[in-house]
């Protein structure tokens, strides 16, 4: 059996040990207030392992397109974090203080991603000894949400791609996300005749979040049975 190039240089340096990194990070999902009190939330970063570990964290922007791809740019000047950057010893947590400095009446939810990453330190070099450190990467949703802000959800087009399958478009109107939770779609046919589509069909769609102002699109494949050239859609899903 050949050793590829890297296991062969790390062999001949030494003995190699493998540190899993074992951070946490709490909540995954948080929503402040424009302003008010909301305006600052708190975010723990818990030491799980048994070696200090390295911690970074910063908030991005956060968008997706029609098919799900995200894009991250960084939130300049919209949000202060403290601490930005920190090590906690083994068994210890540290609380991460993040505040709303943004428009205090925005017109709509604005969405942004947390992320929280381990930093590669090495706190304890160890003689004639590498390494191999796993980095962990945390990733949280945030919102900042104007408080009557609602979603409003809407199946506007449902149109065939293929023999059994169908593009689905929703349109997220209203100034707030809604994750797909348990969602439910109702076809009606040109007659009048209305069918509600089986749960394993919208798998697809379960968990996915229309960002407000949105539109996503999904693929699903019918039954052979569900044969009309066209039918109007409406979809329902648990805020």
């Amino acid at each position: 059996m050949r050793i590829p190039c890297l296991w062969r240089l790390i062999l001949g340096l030494g003995f190699a040990t493998t540190v899993a990194g074992a951070f946490t990070l709490v909540p995954m999902s948080v929503t402040f207030a424009p302003k008010g009190k909301g305006v600052a939330q708190t975010f723990r970063v818990a030491n799980e392992s048994s070696n200090r570990v390295a911690f970074e964290i910063r908030v991005l922007t956060w968008d997706l397109d029609a098919d799900g791809k995200e894009t991250n740019s960084p939130a300049a000047g919209l949000f202060t974090v403290f601490p930005p950057q920190g090590a906690i010893a083994p068994g210890k947590s540290q609380m991460v203080r993040v505040v709303w400095r943004g428009p205090s009446n925005p017109e709509g939810e604005r969405a942004f991603r947390l992320v929280a990453e381990e930093l590669p330190v090495n706190f304890t070099p160890e003689t004639n000894k590498v390494q191999i450190k796993f980095q962990l990467r945390y990733v949280a949703a945030v919102y900042v949400r104007p408080p009557k802000a609602r979603p409003t959800l809407e199946a506007t087009a449902f149109t065939r791609s293929g023999p059994h399958t169908w593009l689905l478009t929703v349109v997220n109107s209203g100034q707030a996300h809604q994750n797909l939770v348990d969602p439910t779609l109702t076809l009606t046919d040109a007659a009048g005749r209305s069918r509600e589509v089986a749960a394993e069909v919208l798998r697809p769609l379960a968990g996915a979040n229309v960002l407000a102002g949105h539109t996503r699109r999904f693929v699903l494949t019918l039954p052979a049975d569900f044969s009309e050239p066209s039918y109007r859609a409406r979809l329902t899903a648990h805020e």
